[in-house]
């Protein structure tokens, strides 16, 4: 579903670091390492922002 994640994370009181697509990622056979790990891909900039909050939280 979409939003489960949203509604999880009101219903705890807690902030939603981001919400990852379940699908499995793009990458050719020949590459070493699935396409999240490039910044320019779609998942990977969400991961990207995930671990910002996640600096910037242990940061407070």
């Amino acid at each position: 579903g979409q939003g489960g994640g949203q509604k999880l994370a009101e219903e705890l009181g807690v902030d939603l670091l981001g919400q990852l697509p379940l699908g499995q990622p793009t990458w050719e056979p020949a590459d070493f390492s699935p396409s999240v790990y490039q910044p320019e891909d779609q998942i990977g900039k969400i991961y990207q922002s995930m671990a910002q909050k996640i600096i910037n939280k242990t940061n407070q």
